[in-house]
């Protein structure tokens, strides 16, 4: 594998994947970190499958939109402009247009420090082999929940919310979704459910939603229902301070300067695709 990029792209997510995309395409030499095993960003790690959609004139984007649609099961929810999107299909379709790129894809990799030596930047990855350095010109955070920023620098940024998304079997009593702590339900194409939990900003978080969840599964056990799905991680939301840019990392939030909700990750896509970066 090269050691030196043009640009490294640190996040898998549906924008780090066609920004990746796009930059390679305009000749450069581009690597894409992504700390799971398979790329969609929250979507597929965190379960965020609902979504908003609509008309852009980035033709990236518009692709693996069509794409997703063209699939029976791509949407399994859809609504004038709000979807839920499979969490499955929209690894295949990212997958498949990496493929079909120059872009060389990195998985299962967690930077962890930035060094700057005689005027050269290197980035350190942590991987399953061991230890990587590599040279970069530009290094772009487009995690959805600003992963890679929040890591190297946490106190220049903010824990807005944690989210715990999960999908349950068809429920035979739809009286289930008046648990207690439900943020958000959507009864999926064939009956199933998508349902949200939200929680505070505070550190306990991780032992709260696992309460949550196992609390939420008995609840459904009862009735001979059960959660079908579950996460690989929670989604938790952070804000960039406003002109924390200091670390030379460019974030999505330095590029459209603006802080989007967990539902307009295609809409921030568009913005950052047809921004100057």
């Amino acid at each position: 594998m090269k050691d030196k990029f043009d640009y490294i792209v640190y996040g898998a997510s549906i924008a780090g994947c066609l920004i990746a995309i796009q930059k390679a395409n305009e000749d450069n030499e581009v690597l894409l970190i992504n700390n799971f095993g398979f790329p969609g960003g929250s979507i597929s790690e965190s379960l965020n499958c609902l979504q908003q959609i609509e008309s852009t004139n980035c033709d990236a984007l518009n692709y693996l939109v069509s794409e997703i649609e063209k699939d029976k099961f791509g949407f399994l929810y859809k609504k004038m402009n709000t979807v839920i999107v499979n969490p499955e299909i929209i690894k295949y379709k990212l997958q498949t247009m990496l493929i079909n790129s120059s872009v060389t894809p990195l998985f299962h990799g967690k930077p962890f420090e930035i060094e700057t030596l005689v005027n050269k930047k290197f980035l350190s990855v942590s991987l399953k082999e061991g230890i990587m350095k590599f040279k970069y010109d530009k290094l772009i955070d487009a995690s959805d929940n600003y992963d890679l920023f929040t890591t190297l620098f946490p106190h220049e940024s903010q824990n807005v919310s944690t989210e715990i998304n999960c999908v349950t079997t068809r429920l035979k009593e739809s009286s289930l979704l008046d648990f207690k702590d439900i943020h958000n339900t959507v009864k999926l194409n064939n009956g199933r459910y998508w349902v949200s939990f939200k929680l505070g900003n505070d550190s306990t978080f991780k032992p709260n939603g696992q309460n949550i969840l196992d609390e939420f599964s008995a609840t459904l056990l009862k009735s001979n229902n059960r959660i079908q799905l579950l996460p690989s991680t929670y989604f938790v939301r952070h804000n960039i301070i406003e002109d924390s840019n200091k670390s030379g990392i460019i974030t999505k939030y330095h590029i459209t300067k603006k802080q989007f909700k967990s539902d307009e990750l295609l809409l921030e896509a568009d913005q950052i695709l047809n921004s100057n970066y």
